[in-house]
Protein backbone atom coordinates (compact mmCIF):
# COMPACT_ATOMS: atom_id res chain seq x y z
CA UNK A 1 0.00 0.00 0.00
CA UNK A 2 1.63 3.67 -0.78
CA UNK A 3 1.80 6.37 1.97
CA UNK A 4 -0.12 9.48 1.67
CA UNK A 5 2.74 11.82 1.11
CA UNK A 6 1.82 14.76 3.28
CA UNK A 7 0.96 18.00 1.87
CA UNK A 8 2.26 21.43 2.80
CA UNK A 9 -0.11 24.23 3.27
CA UNK A 10 1.62 26.85 1.03
CA UNK A 11 0.04 29.77 3.22
CA UNK A 12 1.23 28.28 6.54
CA UNK A 13 4.68 29.25 8.07
CA UNK A 14 6.89 26.41 8.27
CA UNK A 15 9.16 25.18 11.45
CA UNK A 16 12.97 24.04 10.95
CA UNK A 17 12.02 20.61 10.40
CA UNK A 18 8.88 20.77 8.21
CA UNK A 19 11.10 23.62 6.53
CA UNK A 20 14.37 20.69 5.75
CA UNK A 21 11.35 17.79 5.50
CA UNK A 22 9.95 19.84 2.47
CA UNK A 23 13.62 20.29 0.80
CA UNK A 24 14.32 16.52 1.34
CA UNK A 25 11.34 15.82 -0.44
CA UNK A 26 11.81 18.21 -3.03
CA UNK A 27 15.16 16.34 -3.42
CA UNK A 28 14.06 13.36 -3.73
CA UNK A 29 11.75 14.28 -6.37
CA UNK A 30 14.62 15.88 -8.35
CA UNK A 31 16.93 12.65 -8.30
CA UNK A 32 13.84 10.74 -9.39
CA UNK A 33 13.69 13.20 -12.57
CA UNK A 34 10.22 14.62 -11.94
CA UNK A 35 11.48 18.24 -11.89
CA UNK A 36 7.83 19.84 -12.36
CA UNK A 37 7.04 18.15 -8.53
CA UNK A 38 10.57 19.10 -7.34
CA UNK A 39 10.40 22.73 -8.36
CA UNK A 40 6.91 23.44 -7.31
CA UNK A 41 8.52 21.70 -3.63
CA UNK A 42 11.76 23.34 -3.58
CA UNK A 43 9.82 26.82 -4.48
CA UNK A 44 7.70 26.46 -1.14
CA UNK A 45 11.20 25.56 0.55
CA UNK A 46 12.66 28.52 -0.69
CA UNK A 47 10.32 30.73 1.55
CA UNK A 48 11.35 28.49 5.49
CA UNK A 49 13.10 30.07 7.73
CA UNK A 50 16.34 28.44 7.70
CA UNK A 51 19.00 30.73 5.41
CA UNK A 52 20.46 27.87 4.15
CA UNK A 53 17.79 25.84 3.34
CA UNK A 54 16.41 28.66 1.14
CA UNK A 55 18.73 29.40 -0.80
CA UNK A 56 19.93 25.39 -1.86
CA UNK A 57 15.91 25.30 -2.35
CA UNK A 58 16.69 28.65 -4.82
CA UNK A 59 19.77 27.18 -6.77
CA UNK A 60 17.63 23.52 -7.29
CA UNK A 61 14.50 25.25 -8.25
CA UNK A 62 16.85 27.06 -11.07
CA UNK A 63 18.33 24.05 -11.75
CA UNK A 64 14.77 22.28 -12.30
CA UNK A 65 12.89 25.60 -14.17
CA UNK A 66 16.14 24.61 -16.52
CA UNK A 67 15.70 21.35 -17.25
CA UNK A 68 12.44 21.47 -17.96
CA UNK A 69 12.92 24.26 -20.20
CA UNK A 70 15.52 22.14 -22.39
CA UNK A 71 12.84 19.00 -22.31
CA UNK A 72 10.56 21.42 -24.31
CA UNK A 73 12.43 20.36 -27.22
CA UNK A 74 11.26 21.14 -30.75
CA UNK A 75 10.90 17.46 -32.79
CA UNK A 76 9.91 17.56 -36.17
CA UNK A 77 11.63 14.58 -37.88
CA UNK A 78 10.79 10.86 -37.47
CA UNK A 79 14.48 10.90 -36.49
CA UNK A 80 13.94 13.56 -34.03
CA UNK A 81 11.37 11.39 -32.20
CA UNK A 82 13.61 8.15 -32.50
CA UNK A 83 17.14 10.29 -31.15
CA UNK A 84 15.04 11.93 -28.34
CA UNK A 85 13.64 8.48 -27.73
CA UNK A 86 17.25 6.59 -27.80
CA UNK A 87 17.79 9.18 -24.50
CA UNK A 88 14.93 8.44 -22.60
CA UNK A 89 15.76 4.44 -23.45
CA UNK A 90 19.03 4.92 -21.97
CA UNK A 91 17.50 6.78 -19.01
CA UNK A 92 15.02 3.94 -18.36
CA UNK A 93 11.53 6.02 -19.28
CA UNK A 94 10.39 3.31 -21.04
CA UNK A 95 6.50 4.88 -21.17
CA UNK A 96 7.84 8.08 -22.40
CA UNK A 97 9.97 6.66 -25.31
CA UNK A 98 7.26 4.55 -26.46
CA UNK A 99 5.54 7.56 -27.11
CA UNK A 100 8.38 8.90 -29.37
CA UNK A 101 8.66 5.87 -30.98
CA UNK A 102 5.23 5.21 -32.05
CA UNK A 103 5.34 8.91 -33.35
CA UNK A 104 8.48 8.17 -35.71
CA UNK A 105 6.80 4.34 -36.66
CA UNK A 106 3.82 6.26 -37.79
CA UNK A 107 5.89 8.64 -40.04
CA UNK A 108 8.00 5.88 -41.55
CA UNK A 109 8.56 3.15 -40.23
CA UNK A 110 12.39 2.64 -40.64
CA UNK A 111 14.44 -0.59 -39.15
CA UNK A 112 16.42 0.94 -36.56
CA UNK A 113 12.85 2.67 -35.37
CA UNK A 114 10.89 -0.76 -34.89
CA UNK A 115 14.00 -1.99 -33.54
CA UNK A 116 13.94 0.36 -30.62
CA UNK A 117 10.06 0.55 -29.93
CA UNK A 118 10.76 -3.51 -29.69
CA UNK A 119 13.43 -2.98 -27.21
CA UNK A 120 10.55 -0.66 -25.00
CA UNK A 121 7.53 -2.68 -25.46
CA UNK A 122 9.83 -5.55 -24.22
CA UNK A 123 11.02 -3.55 -21.43
CA UNK A 124 6.91 -2.50 -20.62
CA UNK A 125 6.27 -6.52 -20.57
CA UNK A 126 4.27 -6.14 -23.96
CA UNK A 127 6.50 -9.34 -25.21
CA UNK A 128 3.75 -9.85 -28.11
CA UNK A 129 4.05 -6.80 -29.61
CA UNK A 130 7.92 -6.17 -28.74
CA UNK A 131 7.93 -9.76 -30.63
CA UNK A 132 5.83 -8.20 -33.50
CA UNK A 133 8.46 -4.97 -33.84
CA UNK A 134 11.05 -6.99 -33.53
CA UNK A 135 10.35 -9.70 -36.61
CA UNK A 136 9.34 -6.29 -38.78
CA UNK A 137 12.41 -4.73 -38.00
CA UNK A 138 14.55 -7.51 -38.86
CA UNK A 139 12.39 -8.07 -41.77
CA UNK A 140 13.46 -4.58 -43.01
CA UNK A 141 17.19 -5.26 -41.61
CA UNK A 142 18.52 -9.02 -41.07
CA UNK A 143 21.24 -7.29 -38.98
CA UNK A 144 19.33 -6.17 -36.51
CA UNK A 145 18.73 -9.99 -35.47
CA UNK A 146 22.75 -9.75 -34.48
CA UNK A 147 22.27 -6.35 -33.24
CA UNK A 148 19.39 -7.83 -31.01
CA UNK A 149 21.85 -10.89 -29.67
CA UNK A 150 24.32 -8.87 -28.70
CA UNK A 151 22.54 -5.73 -27.42
CA UNK A 152 23.00 -5.97 -23.55
CA UNK A 153 19.34 -4.09 -23.09
CA UNK A 154 17.61 -6.61 -25.36
CA UNK A 155 19.36 -9.65 -23.13
CA UNK A 156 16.71 -10.27 -20.96
CA UNK A 157 14.41 -9.86 -23.06
CA UNK A 158 15.72 -12.72 -25.71
CA UNK A 159 15.01 -15.41 -23.11
CA UNK A 160 11.37 -14.59 -23.10
CA UNK A 161 9.48 -17.38 -25.48
CA UNK A 162 7.46 -14.64 -27.63
CA UNK A 163 11.06 -12.59 -28.45
CA UNK A 164 12.58 -16.41 -29.61
CA UNK A 165 9.86 -17.18 -31.63
CA UNK A 166 10.30 -13.84 -33.34
CA UNK A 167 13.79 -14.32 -33.60
CA UNK A 168 13.59 -17.67 -35.09
CA UNK A 169 10.97 -16.60 -37.83
CA UNK A 170 12.48 -13.38 -38.96
CA UNK A 171 15.73 -15.50 -39.55
CA UNK A 172 13.94 -17.59 -41.82
CA UNK A 173 12.30 -15.00 -43.87
CA UNK A 174 15.52 -12.35 -44.09
CA UNK A 175 18.64 -14.30 -43.87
Amino acid sequence: MKKAVKQIDSSAVLDNRTHTDLFARAMKDFHRGDFQKAGALFQQAATGPLLGVNESAQMYLRMCQQRISQSAMDLNTPEDYYNYAVGLINARKYREARESLETAVSAGPQPHFCYALALVEGHLGSMDIAASHLRHAIQMDPALRGLARSDPDFAPLLHHPKLKEAMASAQGTGG
